[in-house]
């Protein structure tokens, strides 16, 4: 693979782990019944930005 992809794949991993630490913070500090729907909130910019 090529120099370029390695940097992705791992710029992806990294920012996957500090979403899932910043996930699971926002619970200790707030109630899941607002945490989650703002989470899930993510998968509609998603599909957004990809349109």
């Amino acid at each position: 693979m090529s120099t370029r992809t390695w940097f992705f794949l791992i710029v992806s991993g990294l920012s996957t782990g500090a979403s899932w630490l910043c996930y699971y913070k926002a619970l200790q500090m707030g109630p899941a019944s607002v945490v989650v729907p703002i989470d899930k909130l993510s998968l509609v910019v998603t599909v957004i930005f990809s349109y």
